[in-house]
């Protein structure tokens, strides 16, 4: 394998390693990479002796992109359809419509009175004409609307503060009160801080006889003050997260509970909500330390990958030796034609350039003959006539050089004869024509395929050394397999899915990419073709480096006419003309001895080698004319186009801001 080959697939592996891992962090601080900011969330809760609980929030956000409108969506449907435990239709929720309170600051100063704020409960109307509603929308939510269009939009600092009451929010059930809820169930970004206090009514309880439990959040602490006041703390809180709380409280403090709240049933009390709460932070651990066991083994995956990488790619696809070792070689390797040499050093591919180089060596071959009668060569309508000699045998033509004088002089010419600009554009305008020089174009590449059938490029082993390597995925597909049962499990522990998610990123990451270095870009050549391409790689090195040899006797244009068929393929024919001019300078003899390179030898003005990179041009816009015109018409008929334990324990409420 050359250098350029080296690179290109080291550059792939590294790349690619490079794009998953992009990736992974972008979906780990995509919350940071928010064009808003919740700087902070605080809210204080205010429960009464009846059960209800009176909310004050605190936003303060900073957007940094074009936003108008914002949306508060409070729900309080008290119990989900999953709920775990009994539970009466009676004991409901409700909303205080009555009894709600917003103003809106932006840098330190009030705009409350100059903003539109408007209600899901009185049917007020958004920017976009549309009732103001929660998304989704559901009977037991209400949203509260802020439109700040005509005050410069939602930009710079601001804050958000909200007040409203939850009517019914606590349920007393045989032995205990409780308060299950979920605060927050979404949000623009990222909240980078938060505080919730929870202020109970004034009671000489003992401290012990309230329970307070967290879930949802994966970076948060809980904190019982006294027997009035609980504190919530958490950081970072992701978008997928949600902030769920569950206090069981003594039922004395709640005297004026209405009867519509209490549910006395043997199947919830404070004995089975405690062992559920036990349960579920049982379960949690032990998700926990699986995600953990699992992202560790995730780690050795990857790094077993990597070595498999590096030892398969030493035990099955090291290039066979060769008996040629050196840099330079000064004589064509063998006699294969241009095309026929490409197809065996590029592996099995074909270029334009073979086109060009085929054209040329039947033009050095005398069974083309190319002519120029005008005197500006530079000129952009220069055209030059190509003619097929009638007395040149072209039985012993290759099926691809027989493909191509039909192509070029039967299809495009009269049969005998055929310009380059007719070549140029034959498909410029007429879409049939267009796409029949597309065909010919691919049968070209097939017929080179029909001239090399005896060669074999790649090693006959080749497939087996491929199902070796790959048979090592079966170990982090079985993983990945595995976390995803365990996800659908685990799928309610935010901490076990934003764990797992960076199990899934690893190891997809690295198995992606090997699959892709063994599957795709990894080949070997056989034998045979392993010879040759070394061979022809010091040819290329020759062509590339003659002009510093001081050793070395320049041969006559008729060898070098027939040496730069060879570096068109190869892609250094440019460089091969710039050394040409100064080492074989053109006159008279030269130019006669030529039939390609001293074409317009003699003319007022003349530039060296010519002919050479008119040819190559002239495919060049050919192909670009016929793949243009292909385009156009497709696109012409186409359409436009810490503290807190895993789990939930389902509790009521929800709701969140979203702006937009």
């Amino acid at each position: 394998m050359n250098s350029a080959v080296k690179k290109f697939t080291g550059l792939t592996f590294f790349i690619t390693i490079t794009f998953f891992i992009v990736i992974g962090i972008v979906l780990f601080s995509s919350d940071s990479l928010s064009d808003i900011n919740i700087e902070s969330y605080n809210a204080t809760i205010n429960l009464d002796e009846s059960g209800n609980m009176h909310v004050s929030e605190t936003w303060d956000m900073t957007y940094n992109e074009d936003y108008r409108v914002r949306f508060r969506d409070i729900a309080f449907q008290k119990f989900p359809d999953n709920y775990n435990f009994p539970k009466s239709i009676n004991n409901t929720a409700t909303f205080d419509s009555s009894n709600v309170e917003v103003s809106v600051s932006r840098d330190g100063i009030d705009i409350t009175d100059i903003i539109d704020i408007g209600y899901s409960w009185r049917n007020d109307y958004d920017e976009l004409g549309e009732l103001v509603r929660c998304e989704p929308y559901s009977d037991f939510c209400e949203s509260i609307f802020i439109d700040t269009g005509y005050e410069g939009g939602l930009s710079g600092d601001l804050t958000f503060e909200y007040e409203y009451t939850i009517l019914g929010a606590v349920s007393e059930y045989k032995d205990i009160s409780e308060l299950n809820w979920v605060l927050l169930e979404y949000a623009e970004s990222k909240i980078k801080n938060g505080t919730v206090t929870i202020n109970l009514p004034t009671n000489t309880s003992p401290s012990e006889d309230f329970y307070i439990f967290g879930h949802g959040i994966s970076d948060g602490d809980l904190e019982k003050i006294d027997n009035d006041t609980i504190k919530i703390y958490f950081s970072n809180m992701h978008k997928s997260e949600f902030l769920e709380f569950r206090i069981l409280m003594p039922k004395e403090i709640f005297p004026d509970i209405s009867e519509n709240n209490v549910f006395i049933n043997d199947g919830i009390n404070k004995e089975l909500i405690l062992d559920y709460q036990a349960k579920l932070l049982t379960y949690s651990n032990i998700g926990i330390k699986i995600t953990q066991a699992i992202l560790g083994l995730s780690v050795v995956v990857a790094i077993f990958l990597l070595l498999m990488l590096v030892r398969n790619n030493k035990k099955y696809f090291t290039p066979h030796e060769t008996s040629f070792k050196g840099k330079y070689l000064r004589e064509l390797p063998d006699d294969k034609t241009p095309a026929e040499m490409s197809y065996v050093y590029y592996l099995g591919k074909n270029n334009d350039e073979d086109i060009t180089a085929t054209l040329l060596d039947l033009i050095r071959r005398k069974i083309i003959e190319i002519d120029y009668e005008s005197t500006d060569l530079t000129s952009d309508n220069a055209d030059f006539n190509l003619t097929l000699v009638e007395e040149a045998d072209t039985t012993s033509l290759l099926p691809h050089e027989q493909h191509l004088i039909t192509w070029f002089f039967r299809t495009i010419g009269d049969g005998k004869c055929v310009t380059t600009k007719q070549i140029e554009t034959y498909g410029i305008n007429d879409l049939a024509q267009a796409k029949r020089f597309e065909e010919d174009a691919k049968r070209f590449k097939d017929k080179i395929k029909l001239s090399t059938k005896n060669i074999l490029i790649t090693d006959p082993n080749l497939r087996i050394y491929k199902n070796k390597t790959l048979r090592f995925l079966l170990f982090p597909l079985l993983i990945i397999l595995s976390v995803a049962i365990f996800s659908l499990i685990y799928g309610s522990v935010t901490t076990i899915t934003l764990s797992n998610a960076l199990s899934y990123i690893i190891l997809v990451a690295f198995s992606f990419t090997y699959f892709i270095y063994f599957s795709v870009f990894k080949t070997k050549r056989s034998v045979e073709s392993m010879e040759s391409f070394v061979r022809w790689d010091a040819f290329k090195n020759f062509l590339e480096d003659f002009g510093n040899f001081d050793d070395y006797p320049i041969p006559g244009v008729i060898v070098w006419e027939h040496y730069l068929v060879y570096a068109v393929s190869l892609k250094c024919a440019d460089k091969v003309m710039e050394q040409l001019r100064v080492k074989l300078p053109m006159d008279d003899i030269t130019a006669n001895q030529s039939t390609y390179l001293g074409l317009g030898y003699g003319r007022s003005y003349f530039y060296y080698g010519f002919g050479l990179t008119s040819m190559n041009h002239t495919v060049t816009n050919a192909r670009i004319n016929a793949a243009r015109k292909i385009t156009q018409a497709s696109s012409s008929s186409s359409g436009s186009g810490g503290g807190f334990g895993g789990g939930s324990s389902f509790g009521g409420g929800g709701g969140g801001g979203r702006s937009r």
